[in-house]
């Protein structure tokens, strides 16, 4: 844990020592009180300048200190780790993630972006391994799927639709469940994203692409699918009602036979349409 917070701290000084400071700092400078006086910067503001001043010699020293890559190679091995290594990789790369996205001001995404990298990787994994490795970043997703800025809302959801596009390129095996613990993210993020319309958009709007594009694979996915298109029809915004109408309709005209084991579900979701009242 420890290693990946230093980790975590050496990227954010790579990166002020290349020079991206003002892109990436910008809102928590603009938030730094000052005094000013008539010999200019005094006080509060000063201690600030003389900090930063410092923060960027140690990040220029970094930076000329470490290799391009180096920071990246830690992740890119993480296939090589054990089977029991990995998922413990992976839970305290989560750990990580979460201070810099709800403790770090403004929030930083290094970690949740190499989360998502590391979960490509190990993807392959045996199923019970991969299973301990989901149910950290899972927990993870939706943590950050609920933050209250919309743009890392959105990203996490962006994050979730490239690793669920992913993971059903490969075809699940039969009695497992897999695909339906790996969607479940979503439902889970819309159901809790009631005050944020643009967050259910996209979910709406991942899921329907999902079943656009690899409705052949979907085989336990179909009931998280289902289950968010009937949570989305009891909405009481029309647009996100409309977009969850278009979802169910791809399913019902196009996939109906892949969905025939969760009839019951299907009929559900209908029902709960035809009780919206808008």
């Amino acid at each position: 844990l420890e290693v990946l917070k230093c980790i975590s701290q050496l990227e954010k000084l790579q990166l002020i020592g290349s020079g991206a400071r003002d892109s990436v700092f910008l809102q928590q400078e603009s938030k730094t009180p000052t005094k000013k006086s008539r010999s200019g910067i005094t006080g509060f503001g000063a201690y600030m300048n003389d900090k930063t001043s410092v923060e960027d010699i140690n990040a220029k020293s970094i930076t000329e200190a470490l290799k391009n890559g180096e920071i990246d190679r830690i992740f890119s091995r993480s296939s090589s780790l054990s089977d029991e290594a990995a998922p413990i990789f992976v839970q305290y790369l989560c750990q990580v993630s979460h201070d810099e996205v709800f403790v770090a001001d403004p929030p930083r995404t290094f970690s949740l972006q190499k989360l998502i990298e590391v979960a490509y990787l190990n993807m392959d994994r045996i199923r019970i391994v991969w299973s301990r490795i989901w149910a950290s970043m899972s927990k993870h997703f939706v943590t950050v799927g609920c933050h209250p800025r919309v743009p890392i809302k959105e990203y996490a959801i962006d994050s979730l639709k490239q690793l669920a596009m992913k993971f059903l390129e490969k075809q699940e095996l039969a009695n497992y469940q897999f695909q339906r613990d790996f969607l479940k993210p979503f439902e889970q993020i819309f159901s809790k994203s009631k005050n944020c319309i643009a967050a259910r958009d996209l979910i709406l709007r991942c899921l329907t692409q999902m079943v656009l594009c690899k409705a052949c694979n979907i085989r336990s996915g179909w009931k998280s699918i289902v289950s968010c298109f009937a949570c989305a029809a009891a909405d009481p915004q029309p647009d996100i009602v409309a977009l969850a109408f278009e979802g169910t309709e791809c399913v019902l005209h196009g996939q109906f036979h892949l969905v025939t084991d969760i009839f019951l579900d299907v009929v559900n979701c209908l029902i709960s349409f035809a009780c919206n009242g808008l």
